[in-house]
């Protein structure tokens, strides 16, 4: 069974907050697309069985983009 994925929210200090969760990929794009249009930030997912991060979006101008 796979345990799914870690969303966190980079912080301007560095250090980063966790936002969510989501059990498949497809899920995980879609929560950053909403993360990023109410805070747009860095945002990094991990996978929550290897603890590796698997991605990372620099989504601080996404709000500019969608306008």
């Amino acid at each position: 069974m796979a345990l799914g994925y870690d969303i966190f929210r980079e912080l301007e200090n560095g250090e980063v907050l966790w936002v969510g969760c989501a059990a498949e990929l497809e899920q995980v794009r879609n929560r950053l697309t909403q993360l990023a249009a109410e805070k747009p930030s860095r945002y990094l997912v991990r996978s929550a069985m290897t603890g590796e991060i698997v991605a990372s979006f620099d989504l601080k101008s996404f709000g500019e983009a969608c306008a």
